[in-house]
């Protein structure tokens, strides 16, 4: 199964990951993951799948027209995972692959970039293939699918994983007939996109000697009330550095984990957020995967 996939995989010598995500509707921030789906072929010919429901942040609304589209309210994802949890389990160890997607390029890795900068990681370009660029067929997903492989099921679209299996099924009965130049294409790594730069606040405030009057009550939480995936402010940011490393006049500096328990988030964006601000390293950073 999936031959055509699996030797092209080995030919660039790495996997290749289809994916699909849904989300709330909305743009700029108003818009974020809801569920998020993929499937992994590997050189070596393995076929996996990975899928997970996402809880968007606190304060992120839900257009009614994209819920009936997809069948995900508010109520389907209140108790799922953010979006820290699909990122540690599945991209971040998946991105040195080849992923590929329909009209991926414009709107669902751009998507993934955001939340994962939202959360403290800042993803490198990934390698992608978009199979909306390529070909002389014409429609949606589901419809192009319909035309390579007819026998094909395409009712549940407009879900992560399902669109995602639809995609390495365009992209198997595809492949064979895309030109050389097309696929050449595809693979030419874009051009570094221009980004500001990262941004640091000072080491002052970071250090407590400023003067700037920390709004505590705004992320403070009770013990196991959960904040992850909500937007860091400059406030607490602040206060997470202060608490890291202690004020000038004391010794009382906190671990990474004591913080997360004070503020609800995981340990990882805890250690997120202070390397961002370069407080620690990478490598004290990757320490707290996983937690």
């Amino acid at each position: 199964m999936y031959q055509n996939t699996i030797e092209f995989a080995r030919s660039i010598a790495k996997p290749i990951v289809t994916f699909d995500l849904e989300h709330t509707g909305g743009a700029g921030q108003n818009r974020a993951i809801t569920d998020f789906g993929a499937m992994l072929v590997t050189p070596d010919g393995d076929v996996s799948s990975y899928a997970s429901l996402v809880k968007p942040p606190a304060g992120v609304s839900f257009n009614e027209y994209v819920c009936g589209l997809t069948g995900i309210y508010p109520e389907t994802v209140a108790a799922a995972p953010g979006w820290e949890k699909v990122l540690e389990e599945f991209v971040l160890p998946n991105r040195g692959a080849l992923w590929v997607g329909f009209n991926s390029r414009t709107c669902d890795m751009p998507l993934v970039r955001k939340e994962s900068s939202r959360v403290g990681h800042e993803l490198e370009l990934f390698s992608q293939f978009d199979l909306m660029r390529v070909g002389n067929l014409e429609g949606g997903l589901a419809k192009r699918l319909a035309q390579l492989v007819p026998d094909f099921d395409t009712s549940g679209a407009h879900r992560g994983l399902k669109d995602a299996l639809m995609t390495l099924e365009l992209f198997e009965a595809q492949f064979p007939l895309l030109t050389a130049l097309e696929v050449k294409h595809q693979l030419a790594p874009p051009p570094p996109a221009p980004r500001a730069p990262r941004k640091r606040l000072s080491g002052e405030l970071l250090a407590g000697a400023g003067k700037r009057k920390l709004d505590v009550s705004l992320f403070l939480v009770a013990p196991g009330t959960v904040r992850t995936g909500q937007p860091w402010s400059d406030d607490e940011i602040i206060w997470a550095c202060r608490q890291y490393r202690g004020t000038r006049t004391s010794n009382n500096a906190k671990t990474i984990k004591e913080i997360s328990v004070l503020n609800g988030r995981s340990a990882y964006g805890v250690a997120c957020a202070l390397h961002k601000q370069g407080v620690i390293s990478a490598e004290d950073r990757d320490q707290y995967k996983g937690t």
